[in-house]
């Protein structure tokens, strides 16, 4: 049949596409490459129950997936319908608001029922409605457009033909990159997403699984795709009921007798008559549900959500994948495995003991290795050096799935593998994956390396300046020459400028200068040398770029690592707080306020916990010295200087307070009096000045004392002004005015103590 030739058809309008390219005197985009993500949008129908849904927020997440793959084919029916026009509307936005310099690629080819028997059961539209012409005149050089007319015959539906194209596209293997000469290949991964959609949706949808491949329902968008995905989620329900409650409400037609019914295929040209079992279709979809990926489109509405999505249904999609060829090569994979168990256990005398370790041993290979790693060793030490050169921020969280699966499977020297894994730890921080970053530094002997501080600042600063986002620019919270040189390094300029920090390194601009800016915004003195010496420090300076850059998550997972929590979280609290305080955009105003109360709450549950566990240990923490940033002071102090009362209201600092104001005499003022003065006594025949009563240095005793001496001046500087005589003049100073020049002197000395 003609559907096995869609692969084909594609090659060549790409090729067709080429040609074009070539023949442009200036051309702005790459050449287009095979597919790296194929995606079949289904679900075009007649609207009797209208029902409105976000399709903004689907769009955006199909464009990003799109864009994540680079490479990405988008098969559609190419009518005027719902969907059709939405998933166009989409394409035509990527369009528009494609820059030079984005590197994508999108391939949209419809796939449009035939009416008429023709010839051929694939051709080219001959219609100009939304084919090759249509986006000609858009005059895009990342895209191409083409709508197929296809005719099954008498005994083919238009879900089972989709099913088989489908299936023909993801038997191809693709070239993914090249590694050591040798390409690394993976089967095209293929994934039908259902929007809206009608009882033929349901057919196409149990047609697509019993191909074992994935499916991605986005409920909220109403009809068929919340009538699967209303089944799917609810293990408990009676399908004949469930048919008769819903299909009025989501269809707009009746349910009697509609769970067996003939009627005209819409999708066929030919009067034959469709055997439309819409029980045993669910029944079959529900049996297949582990294909299913489920995403509600009024609750998932981040684009981030969406590509993880696909990601997961992709993956599902491998697992239930394999080529004849795999199942060869695999076979002789395990087959050597098992040799290998065998020799190790040839010591056995007992022969069921010898079988029952070589089935525990056994290793089978992952969805990866089935679907993307042919021809490729998995002993290779180069692969991240590769690999990293197509992982952008923007690229599928697929690829990193296949990284971290890549380097697990390794053989050889941990030192190569943690070096792989060192590797994809940066690029997961810079693309914000926050969730394979937390995994990769669970694994032994990975941690992040130092000289990867210059790329990551300068990649997302230049990319937050790209987008023009309000965060562009951190280096205005300072204005060392540290942090001068650190702006011409992420933004360099033709302009060399003669700098006194020219011996420093990329790696000690960047940190310190990062330093410099928090000091800076808490007003401590800045540091122009770089302290190491704490453990750990590689993830404060961390903490500083996820601050900068805006991402909490990230933030949270450095902030976990960082040796000082407790006066980390403090400070951040802090810092977030003065950068909202100067932020000019709202909603990164109200995120920075939100974060800096979280760190807050941080703290406050953090020396709680700690309090709980050992109430000593704890009031000792809130007053020691530590050095975070190069900024040497205690949680205590630090919550005291900015503002930080919930912090200071805790128990364990009142305790600590109180500890401090009586002198751990007592913790109660009728106590500090009774235990002090009979201590006096005791104390009272020691001569030595080290061994004087607590009491007698205790703040409470020195504040007495001062507001004593504060009243003996103020009694004095009233009888002074009584006594004086104006009219008689100055004669000589007497006593009263000794004793207030006395009580001046005594505040200034007491004023110069404290500060120095």
């Amino acid at each position: 049949m003609g559907d096995a030739n869609m692969w084909d058809k594609l090659k060549q309008l790409l090729k067709k596409k080429t040609n074009e390219l070539e023949k442009q005197s200036t051309r702005r985009y790459r050449k287009p490459e095979p597919p790296k993500l194929v995606l079949s949008i289904i679900g075009d129908s007649k609207s009797f129950v209208p029902k409105p849904w976000i399709t903004s927020v689907f769009k955006q997440g199909l464009i990003d997936t799109a864009k994540g793959a680079k490479d990405c084919l988008i098969l559609y029916k190419g009518s005027s319908e719902k969907v059709s026009s939405i998933v166009r509307e989409a394409v035509e936005d990527f369009n528009k608001l494609q820059s030079e310099g984005d590197d994508v690629f999108i391939s949209l080819v419809g796939i449009l029922p035939e009416e008429n028997r023709c010839k051929t059961s694939i051709h080219l539209h001959d219609g100009n409605n939304y084919g090759w012409d249509y986006w000609h005149q858009k005059h895009s050089d990342c895209l191409l457009g083409e709508i197929y007319n296809i005719w099954m015959g008498k005994k083919r539906s238009y879900a089972e033909f989709h099913a088989s194209v489908l299936k023909g596209i993801v038997q191809n293997k693709i070239s993914f990159m090249t590694l050591e000469d040798k390409p690394l290949e993976w089967n095209v991964p293929v994934l039908t997403i259902v929007a809206e959609g009608d009882l033929d949706t349901t057919e196409a949808v149990n047609q697509v699984l019993k191909q074992d491949l994935p499916i991605l329902i986005i409920k909220g968008s109403g009809k068929a795709a919340d009538f699967i995905a209303e089944f799917i989620e609810n293990d408990s329900i009676d399908i004949s009921d469930y048919i008769k409650d819903k299909t009025p409400l989501l269809f707009g037609i009746s349910s009697q007798d509609l769970m067996k019914t003939e009627f005209h295929s819409k999708c066929s040209g030919s009067h034959k008559h469709q055997q439309n079992d819409l029980e045993s279709n669910m029944t079959s979809i529900k049996q297949n549900k582990c294909l299913i990926t489920i995403i509600d489109i009024n609750k998932q509405t981040q684009p981030k959500e969406f590509t993880d999505a696909v990601t997961r249904a992709i993956i599902s999609g491998w697992s239930r994948n394999k080529s004849k060829d795999d199942n060869e090569r695999f076979s002789r994979l395990e087959e050597d495995k098992i040799k290998r168990v065998q020799s190790y256990y040839s010591a056995c005398v007992d022969h069921e003991q010898c079988s029952l370790s070589k089935k525990e041993e056994r290793v089978y290979p992952t969805a990866v290795c089935v679907n993307a790693i042919s021809g490729i060793r998995n002993d290779n030490q180069k692969f991240m050096d590769s690999y990293k050169e197509i992982l952008t921020p923007s690229s599928l969280p697929l690829y990193y799935y296949i990284a971290y699966q890549f380097i697990q499977e390794m053989q050889g020297e941990k030192r190569v593998i943690i070096e792989n894994f060192n590797m994809l730890l940066k690029e997961a921080i810079v693309a914000d994956r926050d969730d394979y970053v937390s995994v990769l530094l669970e694994e032994e002997g990975v941690h992040f390396d130092d000289k990867y501080f210059p790329a990551i600042y300068k990649e997302t600063l230049q990319s937050q300046r790209k987008a023009k986002t309000a965060l562009q620019n951190v280096f205005k919270w300072g204005s060392s020459p540290i942090i001068q040189k650190f702006k011409e390094f992420c933004f360099p300029t033709k302009e060399k400028k003669d700098s006194q920090f020219n011996e420093l390194s990329d790696i000690e601009v960047c940190m310190i200068a990062g330093r410099q800016i928090c000091q800076a915004l808490l007003g401590y003195p800045r540091d122009n040398s770089l302290n190491r010496n704490e453990k750990w420090s590689a993830y404060q300076d961390l903490l500083i770029w996820a601050i900068f850059v805006n991402r909490p998550k990230l933030a949270t997972i450095f902030w976990i690592k960082c040796d000082q929590p407790l006066l980390c979280a403090l400070l951040a609290s802090s810092v977030y707080k003065r950068m909202a305080a100067s932020a000019n955009d709202q909603a990164i105003k109200a995120d920075m306020i939100a974060q800096s109360s979280l760190f807050a709450d941080r703290a406050l549950d953090l020396q709680s916990r700690l309090y709980d566990d050992d109430a000593e240990l704890a009031m000792d923490l809130v007053i020691t010295e530590q050095t975070v940033w190069d900024i040497t002071l205690s949680p205590m102090q630090c919550a005291y200087e900015h503002d930080m009362l919930d912090v200071l209201a805790q128990t364990c600092p009142q305790r600590r307070l109180n500890k401090l104001w009586y002198s751990g005499i007592s913790s109660s003022l009728g106590g500090f009096w009774k235990k002090g003065c009979i201590k006096a006594l005791r104390c009272n025949n020691s001569s030595s000045f080290e061994e004087r009563p607590k009491i007698f240095v205790a703040p409470l005793t020195r504040f007495l004392l001062h507001y004593v001496f504060f009243f003996g001046a103020l009694v004095s500087y009233s009888a002074f002004l009584l006594q004086m005589d104006v009219f008689k003049g100055m004669v000589s100073i007497g006593f009263y005015e000794k004793v207030i020049y006395l009580y001046l002197v005594g505040e200034v000395l007491e004023e110069y103590r404290n500060a120095v």
